[in-house]
């Protein structure tokens, strides 16, 4: 069904992660056994879609498989789930952008050439996104506190930039920084500057913190999906996608909920 709605197969393949995960929490909240039938069929439905048509989709594949290890993890054990591992999804996420950033920080890699045996490497394992995320973190530098203000701009600044610092593989580079980032955190460090990320991080823990139904739902499956796929995607940055709103939907609702 997915795929009447998008022709780009990658993010098909993200939607059809996506409903899986709504599935799975579907059946597990339903109690009456005809239902639950339905929505197990419905998830199985989408898991061979995703199996047969989207095994190259990395990004979902490794959300998804995430957020699996954390569905089995939540029914072994009741205490681990709900606002705890959002959290830490978010943290391993913004580590996880650290760690990008250091290494990218380093003398052998902070150049336009030739990539290294390991960032050879990282591009087989990312679907070479890494390359993009490397002309970003590369002008990050010059990006200001508030931001570059759209995707498009930070694409033209890109491109610019390869093209007055490049010294080795230029067609390479220049290829790769014509895409956005296909990194929400990193799209919103560009497009909004550090004072944006900062304060939309910041609300967001606030939201998490006071989602206190999500403690008691498998409703958190779903933002730990979201949240692990946008350091692949650019789910964050609506011109693309929707699970932005979805995702602050369903901390806000759950909110309201809690409040009642």
């Amino acid at each position: 069904p997915e795929s009447a709605l998008a022709t780009n197969p990658n993010a098909v393949g993200v939607f059809c992660a996506m409903m899986i995960i709504i599935t799975i929490i579907w059946f597990s909240e339903e109690t009456t056994l005809w239902y639950r039938y339905i929505y197990g069929l419905f998830a199985c439905f989408h898991v061979c879609c995703f199996i047969i048509l989207y095994q190259d989709v990395r990004s979902g594949g490794v959300s998804l498989a995430i957020a699996g290890i954390f569905y089995l993890i939540g029914i072994r054990l009741k205490k681990f789930r709900g606002r705890s591992v959002i959290i830490l999804t978010l943290i391993c996420m913004l580590l996880g952008i650290g760690i990008l950033g250091w290494f990218y920080s380093r003398p052998d890699n902070n150049r336009l050439k030739t990539l290294s045996p390991v960032e050879y490497r990282l591009m087989g394992v990312s679907s070479g996104r890494t390359i993009i995320w490397k002309t970003c973190f590369l002008t990050l530098d010059q990006t200001s506190i508030l931001g570059r203000g759209s995707l498009k701009a930070d694409k033209v600044y890109r491109k610019k930039f390869v093209e007055d610092n490049v010294e080795d593989a230029p067609e390479l580079y220049k290829h790769y920084a014509s895409y956005e980032p296909h990194n929400s955190y990193l799209s919103l460090i560009t497009v909004t500057g550090w004072v944006g990320f900062g304060l939309i991080m910041i609300y967001l823990f606030i939201l998490i913190l006071r989602a206190e139904c999500l403690d008691c739902s498998w409703w958190y499956l779903l933002v730990v999906y979201i949240l692990i796929n946008c350091f692949f995607e650019g789910l964050l940055i609506l011109d693309h996608f929707i699970p932005c709103v979805f995702l602050f939907m369903i901390l806000k609702d759950r909110d309201i909920i809690a409040a009642k």
